[in-house]
């Protein structure tokens, strides 16, 4: 699916994507979650953020922490819905994206935590070597 399609659909899939909890959709790996989340500080790099559900939880549960939180997310009217969601937390929405995510590679900046949900698919067999690469160097 393209930019345009999730632009065009952003009312229909935010309500879709914020059906489900945090918990619900990642309780397979929640439990290597919550140590991470202890840490005093804390810098988080969601790709692909969507509607704003998984940064909200994490601004939620880190909000006595020094966190930065980044939302990555090319669909500016699904990013527009995150922004509104989170507008009393600490997240930087920033209109970017894979294989490159050159404006985050530009903040010169590594995370020790890299959200990539539903993102993967999105990219072709060619890009995904570049986006791993882009990923890494990003990974604190």
């Amino acid at each position: 699916m393209s930019i345009a399609f999730y632009n065009g659909h952003a009312v229909t899939l935010s309500a879709q994507y914020l059906s489900k909890t945090f918990e619900e959709v990642h309780s397979s790996w929640l439990h290597h979650l919550l140590p991470i989340l202890a840490r005093d500080k804390l810098s988080i790099l969601d790709v692909g953020a969507g509607s704003g559900r998984d940064v909200h939880y994490l601004a939620k549960k880190a909000q006595d922490k020094e966190t930065q939180i980044f939302a990555i997310e090319p669909a500016i009217a699904l990013a527009k819905m995150g922004q509104m969601l989170t507008r009393d937390l600490p997240v930087r929405w920033i209109e970017d994206g894979l294989p490159q995510l050159q404006k985050v590679v530009d903040l010169a900046q590594q995370f020790d935590l890299i959200l990539l949900s539903a993102v993967w698919m999105h990219l072709s067999p060619s890009e995904r070597p570049l986006a791993l690469a882009t990923l890494s160097r990003l990974l604190n």
